[in-house]
């Protein structure tokens, strides 16, 4: 038995169908690589600061550091899927509020039918499989067009190699720069 889709997705399945690390990865990647504990613990110490003082001010560096590399990564995942989703008709509407959203509603543009032929279109681009048109496409599974939508997501990701702008993974990584 197959699991059922659901029409939500967060920044970690995102991160995942682009291949790249997932937020909490990304965090400790980032905390492994920071010097900045050190630099703001040997600064509050020659400013006069205990060592308590200093492992707490140095502490609040690193978090700062820590908590804008992790924004900025988010900011690109989500850029990246915006316009990768974009392009198969559907937009991510944020669950909750807040500056830097985690969780989200996969909507089509236009129609669930819209988006279906978007991402058929990107299947048969990739070459596995062929479908001559939607109708063909929705009778393979059987499908509704938002349950072919929500199936197949995964082939969002392979929408650059395609079209020839290279992966979803290089995508964030160029929004990174």
């Amino acid at each position: 038995m197959s699991k059922p889709q659901t029409d939500r997705i967060d920044l970690n399945q995102l991160a995942a169908s682009f291949k790249v690390d997932t937020i909490d990865a990304y965090t400790e990647r980032v905390l492994e690589n920071s010097e900045a504990f050190g630099y703001a613990y040997q600064e509050a110490r020659r400013e006069g600061l205990s060592e308590a003082a200093a492992d707490e001010a140095a502490e609040k560096v690193e978090q700062q550091e820590v908590d804008e590399a992790v924004y900025r990564y988010m900011d690109a995942v989500l850029a990246v899927a915006e316009r990768l989703y974009g392009e198969h008709g559907l937009r991510l509407d944020p669950i909750g509020k807040g500056r830097h959203p985690f969780e989200f509603r996969i909507e089509p543009e236009r129609s669930w039918n819209d988006a279906a032929d978007k991402i058929r279109q990107t299947i048969n681009g990739v070459g596995m499989f062929h479908f001559q048109d939607l109708k063909e496409f929705l009778s393979s599974g059987p499908y509704s067009p938002k349950q072919a939508v929500l199936q197949h997501l995964g082939w969002i990701a392979d929408h650059p190699r395609v079209y020839g702008s290279g992966t979803a993974r290089s995508m964030v990584d160029r929004q990174l720069r």
